[in-house]
């Protein structure tokens, strides 16, 4: 168990798990999940029910460690967290070989998709390994961000909403390792697609495209980046979140899309029907009227109207048509009727939501086609999770919301059924009698929702009926039938006490759902429940098309003998009956987990808490009832070997291991170790049931106190164990360096005595051979001596005789003459033969040794001479930087090992190409806010993190007179004038690292001043340094920057002060930070 854990475990924070609550009220369930929540415990036990409250921010909770930790866990043995109940799913299905589901319920932004995606991470990371199986995990892992960026959208509510619900079933074989999955999707608000409230967005796939696709992508669909140049995306000021890197996530999409093998061409054909949408939106209409009086319109005129045509290759005449006229199909004939203004809008919306609501279902499609099972006659088990809408109350509710929350009603039926299903068959299972609960069932909600003559049936009646189908129509049916408006759910202005009730509209119903009174307004019901798309428009699709995945969306428009092929479309209200029946089915036969999630604000602010929304939020999840069923009866219950295991330590007689029956163990410890009467428990066949939740906490107050006692004495036996192994130690390594020390002084004196003997008998024998060596000397001197003394005499002889013969100066004017011939001769030959004036070719001249070093200095004046001249011939650019290179040469040369791999390369500048490509507009956007001069250098780099030495990826950037670091979106991060107040002096190793240290001077003032130095990798680590010292040296009267070349360099942090070394072992570069 990791340290994190234990230290969360030695911290409880209110209750971890409500059944032990003193306090069963719904006062005592919000102040514990307040509580809670803001000592950031998010999750809290209902017995086997998870409640999450959404933290608005990163927890590390998360980490592969904490999974290690929970695996194979007991419930009572952790802290509350999504990944027990995950285990506790997983480990039923393998070893009872049952199908599990996971309900998640809650409102919009209470946290059910992330804790769906936390469920699938932590199954992925617990199953086995393989090839085959990393690619089923990496398959359903990749799905989520498909279905995300085409079924999610920025709402007020949460910046992340699904508008969809999905039913995800991930499949596992006999081993328990994932081979497959299927998913099943409810309800996609396609309205969003051509409607949003002001600060909401439309779903992220469209500015996901704009933002993230490349330059070439775009030209071929036509769109720009700007989303305001789309009607469809500029309802809303709301177009960028800060919480999401729109681009960012495109690459994630299109990484997503390869893990499905998703083909180009089916890449190509979404992003053009996206394109087709967002280029529909900008088509308008121009009103006017018929001599008949009738009205009618036609199409504005724009680049979007061709661009739709190229891009579903149909001509742009029939387009012209089907949105300006509407085909009607009688028995006898077809009837062409113009459309107004206002109709033309509608029918292009209509168009629009039907292009992308059938693009999401064949998405959900290709991505089932993707992970499903392909061994279909495989015997396989499932663990499903259920993300679907929360319980929605707004200020004006339409049909979604009616049908939302009648999804929602079914889920707690089912809910309160199965889990008094689960404590009744726990209860009968372990012979403990069973005492009737009242709560509250709303079954009579649903009866009148769903059942005959319910309002989903009056609804659909409405709608077939023939002639005029309003929704006042079928309101008034409402108010009609005796079934819906004498049922004490349902009020209306038509029904009696609700008269002058000025709560509701003439056009209004109100439900008195589970969760609290909803008031709905009928305006939308009919249309929108019929769901139907003009016949002209399917058959436009599907034959004025050449566009093979639009074509294949709207089969139903294919023409046989003159008739649009397929029976009359079945309503909407009746196929998500049958969706929800369907889903219950499933739910029903799986053995069902429950996630909780609740909103602690509208704000989306970390530890903030509004107490109205969240006892709002635990009275419609319905967590009292499910508490009190929890508490009826028997609080707490746990099968005999684990209470055992947990409470042994309780007696005498079952510590440390207890060999009998299970049964008598825990007698002995309620009995002998608590002294517990037998009114406050009962033994079940398997399992023992304590009454009151004040016994488990005196069993755990008990226990905590012997875990204390036998803690101190593990620990003194152990501190015994290891002074006596310390103490055998000491001792044997004493005994033997004593026997060496020894050993050692006997080997010294006897060496000691050998070497003094057998020193004098060489210095005796030495003193013996020198004295004869001496004589011999002598003698030979004194032959010596006369040969020298009889060659002076004979000499001196001679010259005496000889000297009249000769004049006296003409040997020295000889000698003069035949020199100053060499020297000029010398000189000659050395101009004939001077070498190449190119400043690379080797210069070197000839000469006798006599005038060698006068040879050698000729060679070096004429050297300096051609490069002047080579000098005198080079452009000022050049010029400069072999300036740039000498000043390079004259800091690092001989001091750094890299120095001589950056000699041949020329300094290049910008090499993070800022001028170029996508970088370009950041970097000019940039410059114009910062007033950023010439750039002088600039490179991709690494920092380092002062607090962790984490590495971060960074920008360097050196213009006249500043130095910047920007961070990998080219933001600024840190601006440092390049000055003597503000740069000391920069450091770097010996060693071919790109390690550089920038010393600044302290100022808090100043952000990039006043955390200390900076360390950074920059590549281009010579060229960086060279130009920082010519800058500072123009900002400093030619002062020259103080470069620190060193293995040990002082670094300051936050005002501390820090050693950094190199280490030259195996990994020579490895740098090591020890704090002063």
């Amino acid at each position: 168990m990791s340290i994190k854990l234990l230290n969360r475990m030695k911290k409880p924070v209110g209750v971890a798990d409500m059944v032990l609550l003193e306090d069963v009220s719904e006062d005592g369930i919000v102040e514990n999940l307040h509580d809670r929540y803001l000592k950031d415990e998010i999750y809290t036990y209902i017995g086997n029910v998870i409640i999450s409250v959404n933290p608005y921010k990163q927890l590390q909770i998360y980490d592969r460690e904490m999974i290690l930790d929970y695996v194979g866990r007991n419930q009572f043995e952790v802290p509350p967290h999504i990944f027990s109940l995950a285990d506790q799913a997983y480990r039923s299905m393998v070893d009872n070989n049952k199908d599990q589901c996971v309900i998640i319920s809650g409102e919009s932004g209470a946290g059910k998709t992330e804790a769906s995606k936390i469920i699938m991470r932590y199954v992925a990371e617990i199953t086995g390994k393989g090839t085959d199986i990393d690619r089923i995990k990496d398959q359903l892992l990749k799905c989520n961000p498909v279905l995300e960026a085409f079924g999610n959208a920025k709402t007020n509510r949460n910046d992340n909403s699904s508008r969809f619900g999905k039913y995800m079933d991930m499949q596992f074989n006999h081993n328990g390792d994932p081979i497959g999955g299927v998913i099943t999707d409810y309800l996609l608000e396609k309205s969003r697609v051509v409607h949003q409230q002001e600060g909401e967005r439309n779903f992220h796939v469209f500015y996901q495209l704009l933002r993230g696709a490349d330059d070439a992508t775009l030209s071929t669909l036509h769109l720009t980046r700007n989303a305001e140049d789309y009607f469809y995306l500029s309802q809303s000021s709301c177009n960028k979140l800060p919480t999401m890197d729109d681009a960012e996530e495109f690459r994630t999409v299109l990484e997503a899309f390869s893990v499905m093998e998703m083909t180009d061409k089916e890449r190509q054909s979404i992003f053009s029907l996206i394109a087709v949408i967002l280029h529909l939106g900008n088509i308008d209409f121009r009103g006017y009227s018929l001599p008949n009086g009738t009205h009618a319109c036609e199409v504005k005129k724009s680049d979007s109207l061709r661009y739709v045509a190229q891009l579903l290759e149909a001509d742009e005449a029939d387009l012209i048509k089907v949105l300006e006229v509407r085909k009607v199909t009688t028995r006898r004939e077809v009837v062409e009727t113009t459309l107004s203004e206002d109709n033309a809008r509608d029918n292009r919306d209509a168009l629009c939501k039907a292009i992308y609501a059938r693009l999401f279902e064949w998405m959900v499609k290709r991505v089932n086609k993707t992970i499903a099972v392909k061994n279909k006659r495989m015997k396989r088990r499932g663990i499903a999770t259920l993300d679907i809408y929360g319980f929605e109350i707004f200020d004006d509710n339409s049909f979604e919301q009616f049908i939302i929350n009648y999804c929602n009603e079914k889920l707690q039926q089912i809910f309160i059924e199965l889990v008094l299903m689960q404590e009744q068959d726990e209860y009968v299972r372990e012979g403990i009698p069973w005492t009737h609960i009242d709560y509250f069932d709303n079954a009579v909600i649903c009866e009148l929702i769903e059942g005959k003559g319910g309002i989903m049936s009056m609804l659909d009646d409405t709608c077939l009926r023939p002639g005029n189908q309003d929704d006042g129509i079928f309101l008034e049916s409402l108010n009609r039938t005796h079934k819906i408006v004498q049922h004490r759910h349902y009020e209306s202005r038509a029904k009696s006490g609700f008269y002058s009730d000025s709560s509701m509209g003439r056009e209004d119903f109100r439900l008195v759902h589970y969760a609290g009174k909803v008031t709905y307004n009928v305006q939308g019901f009919v249309i929108k429940n019929k769901d139907a798309l003009f016949a002209d428009l399917t058959q436009f699709m599907y034959n004025s098309c050449r566009h093979n995945l639009g074509k294949t969306l709207f089969k139903d428009g294919q023409i046989l003998g003159g008739q649009t092929a397929g029976k009359r479309p079945v309503s909407l209200s009746k196929q998500f009956m049958s969706s929800v029946s369907d889903l219950m089915s499933n739910l029903m036969a799986k053995n069902p987990h429950y996630i909780r999630c609740i909103k602690p604000n509208e704000k989306k602010q970390a530890r903030l808490v509004n107490m109205e929304r969240l006892r709002h939020q635990v009275r419609y999840l319905g967590l009292l009832e499910n508490l009190r069923v929890r508490r009826a009866g028997y609080a707490f219950r746990m099968d005999y070997a684990k209470f055992i295991e947990r409470y042994k330590m309780l007696s005498r007689l079952t510590w440390p291991n207890f060999k009998g029956s299970p049964r008598d163990g825990v007698k002995y410890i309620l009995e002998d170790g608590c002294d517990l009467t037998k009114s406050e428990y009962t033994f079940g066949r398997s399992k023992v049931f304590l009454r009151n939740p004040k016994t488990v906490l005196k069993l755990e107050d008990i226990r905590r106190a012997q875990v204390i006692l036998l803690t101190t004495k593990i620990q003194a036996i152990y501190k015994g164990w290891r002074c006596r192994v310390e103490y055998q130690k000491k001792r044997n390594a004493a005994i033997t360096i004593a026997s060496r020390y020894k050993g050692f002084k006997a080997r010294e004196k006897y060496n000691n005595t050998r070497n003094g003997l057998i020193l004098i008998t060489s210095y005796w024998r030495m003193w013996r051979e020198r004295k004869q060596i001496t004589a011999h000397m002598e003698a030979l001197a004194r032959a010596r001596a006369a040969v020298v003394i009889t060659k002076h005499v004979r000499g001196w002889i001679v010259r005496r005789r000889m000297a009249k013969h000769f004049r006296k100066n003409a040997g020295p004017v000889v000698l003069q003459a035949l020199l100053e011939f060499q020297r000029r001769a010398f000189l000659r030959t050395a101009a004939a033969n001077l070498p190449s004036a190119s400043p690379i070719a080797p210069c070197q001249i000839g000469a006798a040794p006599k005038f060698r070093a006068t040879a050698e200095s000729m060679a070096k004046f004429y050297h300096d001479w051609r490069c002047k001249l080579y000098r005198d011939r080079l452009p000022n650019s050049k010029r400069d930087a072999l300036r740039l290179k000498l000043l390079a040469s004259k800091l690092f040369k001989g001091r750094k090992l890299s120095y001589p791999k950056s000699v041949p390369l020329p300094f290049k500048g910008d090499y993070a190409h800022l001028h170029e490509g996508d970088m370009a507009s950041k970097w000019a956007k940039l410059t114009t806010q910062h007033n950023i001069d010439k750039v002088l250098f600039s490179s991709a780099a690494r920092k380092m993190h002062r607090s962790n030495g984490q590495l971060v990826d960074r920008f360097v950037v050196l213009t006249a007179n500043r130095l910047l670091i920007l961070d990998d979106k080219l933001r600024l991060k840190y601006d440092i004038p390049v000055n003597s107040d503000t740069i000391t002096r920069v450091s770097c190793t010996s060693q071919g690292d790109s390690l550089l240290v920038i010393h600044v001077a302290s100022n808090k003032e100043s952000k990039a001043l006043s955390k200390g130095d900076h360390v950074l990798y920059v590549d281009g680590l010579i060229e960086l340094v060279t130009r920082i010292d010519t800058v500072f040296r123009s900002q400093n009267d030619h002062k020259r920057l103080e470069l620190t070349i060193s293995d040990s360099l002082e670094l300051h942090f936050n005002a501390r002060s820090t050693s950094l070394s190199i280490n030259k072992g195996d990994e020579p570069h490895m740098i090591l930070c020890v704090p002063k």
